[in-house]
């Protein structure tokens, strides 16, 4: 109730206000029935003031809560003594309570008895695990199971802003083994905040060869699995797909800024809008895979035998083959490798070819920079994407 009073009490409020209508209308029915009734016209007027009277009530109570939420920039405003300060992000407040020193053990507990209810009685011993995602915090926790042996759990807490990014990774991993994750044990709720549990090993070290290193790698494993046809199903009604966000839309604004631009930048602009169609067919024919765009240090890990983990997964998507990789000419070339593995146990790319995957790579990298305005970098891409609908890149030769 309380937390109620807070955020929306014109809720509440308004909820009051109806049930005073109805007692007040109740009583009048019954004083007309078994009392001294007052003449119609009055009873009538009465009604009416009566429930205007509690509308604006709770009207008030909401323009009370209004200027509450802006207290500080109406001070600011009005007040030459107060200065406007940036007030502390509202989500910000219960999530990091969460990991204060009297709290924590206490809520980590809590979460961690839907996994198994013997642990509520076991040691712990919890330690933070820097991801370097924003409003997200993660905890290692290791449960003393018996003398000399623990289990080791990922504690991920999102804050309230984030929590619709909580959603969206469970329901990727909850259904999905093939993914280099870890294993995802279960969703829990803590003070209103949402968190995911995963089993973790206590083999594991940050990925150490660098984030691009990182994401080339874990690009090429996302490619060797094969995404549920549900689960095709469900993003397909959710995002729309590559090829319906490079538009013609897009294509219009980088032909206004090559125009502007002049040279053969404009020459390459047409003759990217007489292959749009072709460039749209192409997409929509290649497979897709899982794309995920939060691959940073502190989210990949690597075990003993050198496979890497995932630790993120909060704005993932499906993709074309081949979107989200590097588009730098020596990554670039690493990307017939990944399709060489890909095709080895997917197949339903048999007949992918790599001109076209190398496609999708270079439009969804145009798309991600017309969408921050970066059009010159983008015009750079242009040529790079007439060559792969003209000349066919050569796959590596692999050995068996």
């Amino acid at each position: 109730m309380r937390k109620g009073l807070d955020e929306a009490p014109s809720k509440i409020v308004g909820f009051a206000a109806n049930i005073g209508f109805l007692l007040a209308f109740m009583f009048m029915v019954w004083d007309f029935l078994w009392g001294s009734p007052p003449g119609l016209l009055v009873a009538v007027v009465s009604i009416i003031l009566i429930r205007q009277g509690f509308s604006r009530i709770t009207a008030l109570v909401g323009d009370f809560k209004w200027l509450k939420d802006r207290k500080l920039k109406l001070n600011a405003l009005f007040f030459h003594g107060h200065v406007l300060l940036d007030e502390s992000k509202r989500h910000e407040k219960g999530f990091w309570a969460l990991f204060d020193d009297p709290h924590r053990e206490a809520w980590v507990r809590n979460v961690l008895e839907e996994v198994s209810s013997s642990f509520q009685e076991k040691e712990i011993e919890l330690k933070w695990y820097h991801l370097g995602v924003q409003d997200v915090g993660a905890i290692v926790v290791k449960v003393f199971v018996a003398d000399g042996e623990h289990e080791s759990y990922l504690v991920k807490v999102f804050a309230a802003n984030r929590g619709g990014q909580a959603i969206h990774e469970a329901t990727l991993l909850a259904d999905d083994d093939a993914l280099p994750s870890l294993g995802f044990v279960n969703a829990a709720q803590i003070n209103g905040l949402k968190c995911n549990i995963y089993k973790m090993s206590d083999n594991f070290c940050i990925y150490q060869h660098g984030a691009n290193s990182a994401k080339i790698k874990s690009l090429g494993l996302l490619m060797t699995v094969e995404p549920s046809i549900e689960l095709v199903s469900r993003f397909s009604r959710s995002k729309p797909p590559l090829w319906q966000r490079v538009d013609g839309k897009m294509v219009e604004r980088l032909r206004m800024v090559a125009e502007l631009t002049g040279g053969e930048v404009s020459v390459n602009v047409k003759e990217l809008h007489c292959q749009y169609g072709l460039i749209v067919s192409k997409l929509k024919a290649l497979p897709v895979s899982v794309f995920n765009p939060d691959v940073t240090k502190g989210t990949v890990i690597e075990d003993d035998d050198g496979g890497i983990k995932m630790l993120h997964w909060g704005r993932w998507s499906l993709e074309p083959i081949g979107a989200g990789w590097p588009v730098a000419t020596n990554q670039l070339e690493l990307l017939g490798e990944a399709l060489s593995e890909a095709k080895k146990v997917r197949t339903s790319m048999t007949n992918v070819c790599l001109k076209d995957v190398a496609l999708a790579a270079l439009m969804f990298e145009m798309e991600a920079l017309c969408s921050r305005q970066k059009f010159l970098q983008a015009l750079e891409l242009i040529p790079d994407i007439l060559s792969c609908l003209e000349v066919p890149l050569e796959e590596p030769q692999t050995t068996a």
